[in-house]
């Protein structure tokens, strides 16, 4: 991976050079407050600190210093993105000052002041080093062998921007036509299972069916049942269809698919669903609703198609070809849609 680099030689109180919202990660680790070897870092910024350790005021001291730092915690927040992260170490301090021992917590302080300015605390890391050594710089190597146990640790705080980060993942979920694709493959996932409880179910034993109108009007029933917010009417203007098994099973799931569509997708009212003859041996099925319909972009062979077809309308077509039928989707956006299927009465 290909990678560039700036450094910027700069106090870190003013990063006017870096825009706002720009960075995602921030590593650092200050000047601690109240060791004694950075007071004079201290002091240059602010000359106060000087008198007030001179009167033996370690609290007011404490809270100068912070002050300095506060200026740096505002300028990492400017900088970096919504869910970016900070990671600070800092190390409390002991020190004794007007007599008075005291512990000076500054990783509390930090924190204190981080959540009001915005950031997010999340479970920080405690750094335990070894203690006794000189060659240490926190923990007892600054105090006398074997004393205060408690400096065996340093704090690496761990802050995050308020605000959600967005990755190229997460980008990708917010395109519509890869959503349309997802949403595609779920169905079609779905869909397998329901076609594979089928088949295993038709192995297990011969499919029961009654004719085609009387399994029609029993997935009219079903769907009243399941449905209180669409009204749903069926007619039948045909005779007892005398198709093989086979096909009317076909013909049964191809309803099943467009009553779950107007279920799941349509936001109708109103269903309607129609058995009818225009010819001796020749039928139809027609069920429509009046809801918000679909693209054309949905169809497959359409000019405007970049999803490919809705899983269930090709699932349907494929049925219909295997009963020698066809079958014709009519929708327009807002006007609803219509599945007409066409077939031939085959004995068998």
């Amino acid at each position: 991976m290909e990678t560039t680099h700036k450094v910027i030689f700069n106090d870190s109180r003013d990063m006017r050079y870096i825009p706002n919202d720009s960075i995602d990660l921030i590593v650092t680790s200050p000047p601690y407050p109240m060791i004694e070897m950075w007071d004079d870092l201290f002091i240059a910024q602010n000359p106060k600190i000087k008198e007030v350790l001179s009167s033996q005021n370690g609290i007011l001291a404490f809270n100068l210093m912070h002050e300095e730092l506060n200026k740096v915690w505002s300028e990492c927040y400017r900088v970096l993105k919504k869910g970016g992260y900070a990671c600070i170490n800092i190390g409390d301090a002991t020190r004794t000052l007007g007599g008075e021992f005291q512990l000076y917590p500054s990783h509390a302080k930090i924190l204190s002041f981080c959540s009001d300015i915005g950031f997010h605390s999340l479970p920080g890391i405690i750094w335990k080093k070894q203690t006794n050594s000189p060659a240490k710089f926190m923990g007892s190597g600054m105090l006398p062998t074997g004393a205060y146990v408690t400096l065996e640790y340093e704090h690496i705080l761990l802050l995050r921007k308020s605000g959600k980060r967005k990755f190229k993942t997460e980008e990708l979920y917010t395109d519509k036509r890869i959503t349309d694709e997802l949403e595609t493959l779920e169905e079609s996932i779905e869909l397998a299972n329901t076609e594979i409880r089928h088949l295993i179910g038709h192995f297990r034993s011969p499919q029961e069916i009654d004719n085609i109108e009387t399994e029609i009007l029993k997935l009219v029933e079903n769907f009243k049942e399941e449905n209180d917010n669409i009204k749903i009417f069926f007619k039948n203007k045909i005779p007892i269809i005398k198709s093989n098994k086979n096909d009317q099973l076909h013909i049964k799931r191809i309803a099943q698919e467009a009553l779950t569509n107007v279920k799941k997708h349509s936001q109708a009212k109103i269903v309607r669903v129609l058995l009818m003859s225009y010819e001796t041996g020749k039928y139809s099925l027609i069920i429509e609703d009046d809801g918000i319909g679909i693209a054309k972009s949905c169809f497959i062979g359409h000019d405007d198609q970049d999803t490919g077809e809705h899983v269930g309308l090709a699932i349907m077509r494929d049925r219909a070809q295997q009963i020698g039928g066809h079958i014709a989707i009519e929708s327009e956006p807002g006007e609803g849609v219509r599945v007409i299927l066409s077939f031939n009465e085959k004995e068998g």
